[in-house]
């Protein structure tokens, strides 16, 4: 028996992996919605089902891993999550008449809730400091503003023909405040609330001007300029995800999609704009990448495990071609996607396999593509073969792959949301329901 084949049927042996879990509300209350604010704490609006006669209750909890959800607060009015399109968490109360109260949520040793006014215009997204002090709302049909003392007032006037290029959709707060990474089409604008100082990130081009007008003016009269401008766009999207301590965060997608999460060709495709130095800082790479179907699996610097799937495109080529008889072949097993799955570690990764004993092939390296174009494409040569018995944890070592199965997970092809501190992840088991786990191993 090689050496390889041997490590892979370390499968055989039982499972050190456990799953933990962490309630999101306290019983009996019922999940409504969920928001992730930081890398602790998970926002819960909820649900009480009365007693005869009494209101509909509902509250605001904050959960975080290993920890008994914090009720925060519990009113008769109904409550809805309203972040949108900005950062960190905040709710609106409905009011009888008029609109309803906005309240942002500011965590801290004595977490509470602030009020932000009522706006009479359609929120699109929030995001304030950590403090609370100062926020800046984007709305539906009105410019955005910022609030600040009580206060709401615009960010800046734009024209009709200028709101095509600078309406913000988006909105993240600098930590301590002062600053705001706009999302705007294409692009994400870093501007100073206090000078008006802007930068934008537009694909591959930096621009820092004193203000927003000033760069509009440039825009409008300096051809060459507004041509860097809309070739730019046709490149990458720029879309700030957040901050990272003093700096914005910044996804680059490829022009005309929507999730920040998609390729782009420019890289660092995903960086912290240092706003001393003006310079994309890359940030840390994810330990895996996901290989596409039809040789769907995963890869990394320690090796690479396919499995079967399918696509769309891979099926119609199957079909008969008109005028051309097929020859004989075997049926086509089941259309199916590749599983869910999450990295844990740079040697970890936890796939939710739904099959019981399903082959998998375990490379040293990648394996070439196949050429789609031919209508029966022959799997790459080599590789080991070893079986994956439902949801497993699947471990690098240097000759193969320790595959364990996690017994005790029960939540189905799961979609991890958000990873938390210590090891913990949101996950969405189904389109309605929420849960916070843990995958931990025994030695």
């Amino acid at each position: 028996m090689c050496p390889a084949l041997s490590l892979a049927l370390l499968s055989l042996v039982q499972s050190g992996w456990q799953v933990e879990q962490t309630p999101l509300v306290a019983a009996p209350w019922e999940v409504v919605s969920v928001t992730p604010v930081d890398d602790e704490t998970i926002g819960v609006v909820a649900t009480l089902a009365p007693d005869a006669g009494a209101p509909l209750a509902y509250a605001v909890f904050l959960a975080k891993g290993g920890a008994a959800p914090a009720l925060l607060h519990r009113s008769t009015l109904e409550l809805h999550e309203m972040t949108g399109t900005g950062t960190g968490f905040t709710i609106s109360a409905a009011r009888d008449a008029g609109p309803g109260e906005v309240f942002r949520v500011r965590l801290g040793a004595a977490p509470a809730l602030v009020s932000l006014g009522r706006p009479e215009t359609m929120v699109k997204g929030v995001s304030c400091d950590d403090a609370v002090t100062d926020c800046v709302f984007t709305f539906e049909e009105e410019p955005a503003r910022r609030w600040k003392g009580g206060v709401l007032t615009p960010l800046f006037t734009l024209s009709e023909a200028e709101r095509a290029d600078f309406e913000p959709w988006g909105a993240a707060m600098r930590p301590g405040g002062g600053v705001v990474a706009l999302g705007i089409p294409g692009a994400t604008l870093i501007l100073s609330l206090d000078s008006g100082k802007v930068t934008a990130l537009r694909g591959a081009l930096t621009l820092s001007r004193p203000s927003l007008a000033a760069l509009m003016k440039e825009l409008a009269s300096k051809p060459a300029l507004r041509e860097k401008w809309d070739h730019a766009a046709d490149t990458c999207n720029a879309t700030p995800m957040g901050w990272r301590g003093a700096n914005p965060h910044v996804v680059l997608a490829s022009a005309g999609e929507e999730f920040a999460g998609n390729e782009c060709a420019l890289s660092p495709s995903e960086f912290e704009f240092e706003q001393a130095t003006g310079k994309r800082k890359p940030l840390p790479p994810y330990p895996w990448d996901v290989l596409d179907c039809p040789v769907g699996g995963w890869t990394s610097k320690l090796g690479t495990m396919v499995t079967d799937c399918d696509d769309p495109d891979a099926r119609i080529r199957r079909l008969k071609r008109p005028g051309k008889p097929s020859p004989p072949r075997d049926p086509d097993p089941p259309d199916r996607d590749l599983p869910e799955a999450v990295a844990l570690s740079a040697t970890e990764i936890f796939v939710m396999e739904p099959l019981p004993k399903h082959p998998y092939t375990w490379y040293r390296v990648a394996p070439k593509p196949r050429d789609p174009e031919l209508d029966d494409p022959t799997p790459p040569k080599g590789g080991l073969t070893f079986y994956v018995d439902g949801p497993s944890v699947l471990t690098f070592v240097p000759k193969g792959v320790v595959v364990e199965k996690v017994a005790d997970w029960r939540f189905g092809e799961a979609l991890f949301v958000h990873a938390l501190r210590d090891d913990w992840h949101l996950i969405n088991p189904t389109e309605t329901t929420w849960a916070l786990i843990r995958l931990t191993s025994t030695p």
